[in-house]
């Protein structure tokens, strides 16, 4: 499981399993693998009131070892900081990518993505759908039709829900 829900079903298995006095050792890569920020820490603390010894691996942290909390907490800040640059760096190569056109869309219905595509402007609408789409608007302008109506209108016509769609059927969603 992630290590970012404290109240996790492993995580809450794992303190009944540490507590329940039958396992000598936490063994694991991170600290971050178990949980996040100080409650990773608090894991650690843990451990050593009920006598299981918690090795991290990569973070150096050995419960068994003097000064075992400095390392427990600078690693748990070291991921945290590295989380929050790891995803800032995401959201800067998206944005770049977005506004280059480099960031293609799944085509939803009544688009399709043409071989070679690079960006949103690449896309193609698929000409039998404009018509589809003028009614669907008209009905909903002139109030003469729910969206819930106009979905049952789109399933009742047999028309596709779009390429990328894990649904088979309109909703009025």
């Amino acid at each position: 499981g992630s290590g970012e829900s404290v109240e996790r079903s492993e995580y809450l298995e794992l303190m009944d399993l540490v507590e329940s006095g039958k396992f000598d050792v936490v063994l694991t890569e991170d600290l971050g693998r178990i949980l996040r920020r100080l409650q990773a820490h608090m894991f650690c603390e843990l451990c050593v009131d009920n006598d299981v010894r918690l090795i991290a691996l990569n973070d150096n942290v050995d419960t068994a070892h003097d000064g075992w909390e400095d390392r427990s907490i600078f690693s748990a800040w070291h991921h945290e900081r590295s989380n929050r640059d790891t995803s800032g760096r995401i959201k800067r190569t998206h944005r770049n990518r977005f506004q280059h056109g480099g960031c293609l869309a799944l085509p939803i219905a009544g688009y399709r993505k043409p071989s070679g595509a690079k960006g949103d402007d690449d896309l193609e609408k698929v000409p039998k759908f404009e018509e589809i789409l003028k009614e669907w608007f008209r009905r909903l302008d002139e109030d003469e039709a729910t969206f819930s109506e106009v979905a049952d209108w789109l399933n009742d016509n047999g028309v596709p829900t779009g390429p990328y769609c894990r649904q088979e059927q309109w909703t009025g969603t």
